[in-house]
């Protein structure tokens, strides 16, 4: 699968047609890590798209000079992702995690092994 995702050849000559892939919410967590929600073409997540106005998006979010400035170009973002399918995401998930009673200092959130100690 890894090989044939990355021929632009036709389907029917082997090529790469479509794929469900998962990743985690850090993957999503802001315009740099976001590999999905790019319009870079060929250089970019197979099915490459090319939209130049998310990628001008894309580079004006790392130079904006505030996090406000960030926020309203992180929404223009998604608004152009949304009307110009640079992906299309199937749905979300929650895993699920249980922990033993003598287990402490858990960060909340995500299944984060950092800063657990035993009691």
């Amino acid at each position: 699968m890894i090989q044939r995702r990355t021929s632009r050849e036709p389907v029917e000559k082997g090529g790469w047609s479509v794929l469900c892939t998962d990743s985690s919410s850090f993957d999503h967590a802001d315009p740099a890590a976001h590999s999905m929600i790019r319009g870079n073409g060929a250089a970019g997540w197979p099915g490459w798209p090319a939209i130049p106005r998310l990628e001008a998006l894309h580079d004006a979010w790392f130079d904006a000079p505030t996090l406000d400035a960030q926020r309203s170009i992180a929404a223009e973002i998604q608004q152009v992702a949304l009307d110009e399918v640079s992906y299309i995401p199937l749905g979300s998930y929650y895993g699920k995690t249980a922990l033993r009673r003598n287990l402490t200092g858990r960060v909340p959130g995500l299944m984060l092994l950092w800063n657990l100690r035993r009691v």
